[in-house]
Parts: C-alpha cells; structure tokens; sequence
C-alpha cells in the first residue's frame, strides 16, 4: 500500500503517517527491495523444522521419570544415555520440555539451592561509631544503624582499674589480666588498657615520669650507637671478603 501511493506521487513519509507507522519504522521493515520479517515479540512465527513433535516430547518425559533417572537432572541423564549409545535431545531441550510440564524440581541428593540473605551491615557516618562492646544481654543492632560508643561513667572507670591492679598478680603479663577483665566490666581490652594508662599517669610524680623519660632517651641513645658500631663492624667485613674474593681469582 505504502509502494502504491509512493509510485503514485504521494511522499513516502505521509504515506506512513496515514497506515500510522513512522517513515524509520518502514525503511526498517523495508531494506533492499525485501520485505524484513517481523520481529516484535507478539509476532506469529513459522514452526521451526526441528521442532520436537508430540511423541519425542513424551519420549523425554517417559525417560526422564524412570526409576533409575527420577531423581538425575538433564546434566545427568543426557549423558548416561550417550554412553549407551542413545540420544533423544539435547540438555537444553531436556530441561525446557521439563519446565514446560512443571516438572522442573530440584534433582539428585545434592541441597536445593536457596535464596541467602544479605549480611548485616552498619553505617558509619564518624569514628569510633562500629566499636561495639561485648555487652552482656546488647540486643543486636538493626540494618543500617549507626553506632554508638557507650558512656562510662567515671566511677566505673575507677572501679575497673582497681579490678585490674587488684588481679594483675594473677596473670603473667599486664595485658593478660586486661583481656580477662574487660568482658566482666563490658568493655574492649583498649579501653581499659587506655584507662589503665591515665590512672599511671595520674599517680605517678611529674619528676619520676621525667626520669623514667630520660633513661629511656639514654638507653635508646646507646641502642642506636650499639647499631651504629655494628654497621661498621659489617662493613669492614664486607670489604674483606671482597678483597679477598679479588685476591683469589687468577691473574
């Protein structure tokens, strides 16, 4: 119709406005001097030529529920009937004529797959905001929650340190003894040994702070000319046993 009123004089593009498609639509359809086959989705088709017939589609549904292949998927059966010598589709095929008898269930002793869910995660908008505490009795946080760091009261903070140095004797290192006091008090072992640390501060004089200071500037000092002297000591030898690697090739 559009080619008739086109060979008529009419312009192609009102020509496709008045059967109402746009002139892209038709050159689309239209290429070459052939008409291109419809490819919308609605669009009836012509039977493909190896299209199964109704028997093979029985046969593969016969085979598929017998005894010794109930409960083996398409991946499985397949094969075992090449290995004897027989074959009536393809994996494929297998598995779409079991769909479309709603026979597609989960096969073999193997675990149905299943849908997991997502972890849980938090969100962190600062610092210090995912530090969560090992409290006895915390409800677990919700998806998507920011946390919070807990506050302790100064009390609490006393009575921890005095925990902490009542029972220090009873382990063999001071960070032993943290990590064993802390989940009783409910908090992380860095708090405590934080905690730890400013109570020294506090109770030990500014002088005996500056002398422990400067004999550990001093033992550093002598650490590093110990290294120093090492070094050259090093050095020297290197030097040797290069000269005397030169000695011993020929001349």
């Amino acid at each position: 119709m559009i080619q008739e009123a086109n060979i008529s004089g009419a312009r192609l593009k009102q020509a496709c406005n008045e059967v109402g498609i746009s002139l892209r639509t038709y050159r689309r359809w239209y290429k070459q001097g052939q008409i291109a086959h419809d490819k919308r989705a609605e669009a009836v088709r012509p039977i493909p030529s190896n299209k199964l017939t109704d028997n093979e589609t029985a046969t593969i549904i016969a085979v598929c529920n017998e005894p010794c292949f109930a409960s083996l998927p398409p991946t499985q059966i397949v094969p075992t009937l090449l290995d004897e010598g027989i074959y009536h589709a393809s994996e494929s095929t297998f598995y779409r004529v079991l769909k479309a008898h709603n026979q597609l269930n989960h096969r073999g002793r193997s675990l149905a797959p299943k849908v997991s869910s997502k972890p849980q995660s938090f969100t962190a908008t600062g610092p210090c905001q995912v530090n969560r505490p090992g409290i006895v009795g915390d409800s677990t946080l919700q998806e998507n929650t920011t946390m919070k760091t807990r506050n302790y009261t100064p009390e609490m903070k006393e009575r921890a340190v005095r925990m902490l140095i009542e029972a220090k004797d009873d382990y063999p290192s001071t960070w032993s003894a943290i990590k064993a006091i802390a989940p009783k008090i409910g908090c992380t072992p860095e708090t405590l040994r934080s905690w730890h640390k400013k109570h020294i501060d506090k109770t030990i004089p500014a002088n005996i702070q500056a002398q422990n200071q400067a004999e550990r500037i001093k033992e550093l000092e002598r650490e590093n000319r110990e290294l120093k002297q090492a070094n050259e000591i090093i050095k020297k030898a290197a030097g040797l046993e290069a000269q005397a690697e030169l000695d011993r090739k020929p001349k």
